[in-house]
């Protein structure tokens, strides 16, 4: 059901998910990130600040985040 909503309830359940440590589910949406809308990029990165240092750093080692915001959201979800 996810998959097939809009992109505004996709991005509200990412953040669901963090906020209710749902991290088993965001852990299986990183391979989805280069698809994503960038509302749901910026909820992703948002999200995995829950996961493992190690696994939040190489996910986000193999993005290319070029967007200033995204790149400050990304620096604070690698060193929280």
């Amino acid at each position: 059901m996810f998959q097939s909503s809009d992109a505004f309830v996709r991005r509200e359940v990412i953040l669901a998910a963090r906020m209710n440590e749902a991290l088993d589910w965001v852990r299986e949406l990183k391979e989805n990130y280069p698809s994503m809308d960038p509302w749901q990029q910026k909820a992703m990165l948002f999200s995995i600040a829950g996961l493992a240092k190690d696994e939040r750093r190489y996910f986000l080692g193999r993005q290319s985040i070029e967007r200033p915001f995204e790149k400050t959201l990304a620096k604070w979800a690698r060193n929280v």
